[in-house]
């Protein structure tokens, strides 16, 4: 869902590496961002349907710069 809201700032690490010109160390760097914006984004829910989108928004604003 995040990749699908913001497709130039988050992207997985996976697709980073085999389908983007992305440095490793930048993928490193980025993953360990996500996963950090991640684990913040599902703490204290049970369904995906309690995802705060807007909540998510804001932590990938102040965290990931768009890819070009």
């Amino acid at each position: 869902e995040l990749e699908r809201m913001f497709p130039r700032q988050f992207i997985p690490r996976y697709s980073m590496v085999m389908f983007h010109r992305i440095p490793y160390q930048v993928v490193l760097e980025r993953g360990v961002v996500q996963e950090k914006i991640l684990d913040e984004l599902v703490r204290g829910i049970d369904h995906a349907k309690d995802f705060d989108k807007t909540r998510a928004a804001a932590a990938i604003a102040a965290s990931l710069l768009p890819l070009p």
